[in-house]
């Protein structure tokens, strides 16, 4: 009978720890699903120097992973962002060099695959053209495709 508890205690007594501790080594953490290389497409409107437009600019930016859910963006924007389920929150950042700056919010985005959307407004001054700094205002949509 000692023989066989025995055997039980070193053979299924380990297993049952195992599997009843709760701990998941594999889980994915928030953060994970976002992490990438993206392509997108930007369309968005300006108004600056004292013309308006609307306009399409294609590019590329990369989210690091930080923390089990933060982010960091590297590319069309340099900023960090929180991410909770499928929504992420870029945190504001500004833009600057010799010819001025633009402060730019984010509304939160939603990851839908391998698909990022996310809108933005900037408002700042910058030199125009002729020398000349104007007030700059631009607002965008962002669809963004992970490679």
């Amino acid at each position: 009978m000692r023989k066989l508890l025995f055997a039980f205690a070193v053979i299924c007594l380990p297993l049952l720890l195992t599997n009843c501790s709760g701990v998941e080594t594999d889980a994915e953490e928030p953060a994970d699903a976002f992490v990438g290389e993206y392509t997108t497409v930007d369309t968005y409107f300006i108004t600056w120097g004292g013309d308006s437009k609307n306009s399409q600019l294609t590019s590329k930016f990369m989210l690091l992973k930080v923390d089990s859910d933060r982010v960091r963006m590297i590319g069309e924007w340099n900023t960090t962002g929180t991410v909770s389920g499928n929504s992420i929150v870029l945190d504001p950042t500004v833009y600057t060099d010799s010819d001025g700056y633009v402060n730019y919010t984010f509304s939160p985005g939603t990851l839908y695959g391998k698909t990022l959307r996310f809108s933005y407004s900037g408002s700042g001054q910058m030199r125009f053209t002729n020398g000349v700094s104007y007030p700059y205002n631009v607002s965008g949509n962002i669809v963004a495709t992970m490679k």
